[in-house]
C-alpha cells in the first residue's frame, strides 16, 4: 500500500508541474504572498497579515 501511494504522490508531484510549470511548494508559496498582498492592499495591519500567513 505505501508504494502504491508514493507512485501516486510522485505522479501528481510530476503532472502537476508539467501544468504550471513549478513546483507545488513554489505554488502554494507563490498563492500565499498574492494572498497576503491583497490583504495588505485591502487594509489589514501588516502584524495581521504576518501573523495569518506565517508558517
Amino acid at each position: 500500500m505505501d508504494r502504491i501511494l508514493q507512485f501516486i504522490e510522485e505522479h501528481f508531484i510530476c503532472k502537476f508541474k508539467e501544468h504550471t510549470n513549478q513546483t507545488v511548494m513554489a505554488y502554494i508559496c507563490r498563492r500565499r504572498l498574492i494572498k497576503a498582498c491583497d490583504d495588505i492592499v485591502s487594509g489589514l495591519r501588516l502584524i495581521d497579515v504576518a501573523m495569518k500567513y506565517s508558517v
